[in-house]
């Protein structure tokens, strides 16, 4: 399709999303190792009609952005968020207390655009000023942003992914704020204590520094059991994915009966998964059959080895 056309299509569709009030595409969060903040509409002040209008006009930019996203057309995502950012940069000026958390929200959706794109440059410059003026929110309501501040430091940890030592500091920052937001409600904010404590591990696994990067994987462990418990669907997956890092900690650590038992854990528990979702989990379950091949052949189990070995590869072949 001509690009002109397309582009001029995506405006009519803005527009009609302003003067209908409805915006189709809802700002949604990402996966463990890098979540979004969500981006909510705020009831403007009907009497600055303007103001109000070019509000929605960004938010409608953001939604069509997001679906551009899923799309896999990451430069027309990136377009579409610059614009509202430009947008919401000027209605800051005027009225910072209605428009700046919006100015940071969108500086978090680019900023993992870029993230997740490996532009980590761009990432990191973007986290950082949403994390200054995150800091000034904070100071005036601790308690409607704190869990936001938290985000914007883990995302500035996933962007320093070529200097260990900074992402481990924005890690450890995240990670002090959420335990004391999980000792005032931990139904809540359980789930974000355990993506910090798995950040942390998997860092520390990446440094060979097995010791930290065990006590990390355990104690996050431990809050997925719980929590798979209640939703089991959601928080399964990310038990056997635990499972699987301390057991590649503890083979590292030449602990291989340790290693073992959670090899054949994570294994349970994905290929139980996969049966009703094998497009999604068979990939895990081949990973974990992996694994265990390559334990048994350390401790000249070739038998065992081979097996596993054999299953992995008949997964791939016949399935993915």
């Amino acid at each position: 399709m001509n690009k002109t056309l397309l582009r001029n299509i995506e405006i009519l569709i803005a527009i009609c999303f302003i003067l209908c009030g409805t915006l189709p595409f809802k700002a949604a969060g990402q996966n463990m190792i890098s979540t979004r903040m969500t981006l909510e509409i705020k009831k403007k002040p009907y009497k600055k009609d303007l103001e109000t209008r070019l509000s929605d006009t960004a938010t409608a930019l953001i939604n069509l952005g997001l679906h551009h996203e899923k799309q896999n057309q990451y430069n027309s995502a990136e377009l579409k968020y610059i614009k509202a950012l430009e947008i919401y940069r000027k209605l800051a000026n005027k009225y910072p207390g209605i428009y700046l958390s919006d100015v940071v929200n969108t500086l978090d959706i680019l900023g993992t655009l870029h993230c997740n794109q490996k532009q980590y440059n761009k990432a990191i410059f973007e986290y950082y000023e949403a994390l200054e003026i995150h800091k000034k929110l904070v100071y005036k309501n601790a308690d409607a942003y704190l869990h936001d501040l938290a985000q914007i430091l883990n995302n500035l940890g996933n962007a320093h992914i070529n200097q260990p030592d900074s992402a481990a500091l924005k890690y450890y920052e995240a990670l002090e704020i959420r335990r004391k937001l999980v000792k005032k409600n931990p139904e809540e904010y359980l789930q974000y204590l355990a993506i910090s404590l798995y950040n942390l591990g998997t860092l520390h696994k990446d440094q060979y520094n097995y010791d930290s990067a065990a006590l990390e994987f355990y104690e996050a462990l431990q809050i997925q059991r719980k929590l798979a418990k209640k939703v089991p669907d959601v928080y399964l997956p990310y038990v056997a994915m635990t499972l699987n890092n301390i057991g590649v900690v503890h083979e590292y650590q030449n602990k291989y009966d340790s290693a073992s038992l959670e090899y054949y854990e994570a294994f349970e528990i994905w290929k139980q998964l996969a049966e009703k979702e094998p497009d999604k989990f068979l990939p895990d379950v081949a990973q974990v059959l992996g694994n265990l091949a390559n334990l048994n052949h350390s401790i000249k189990q070739y038998d065992k080895s081979m097996r596993f070995l054999s299953e992995s590869i008949n997964i791939y072949k016949n399935y993915l």
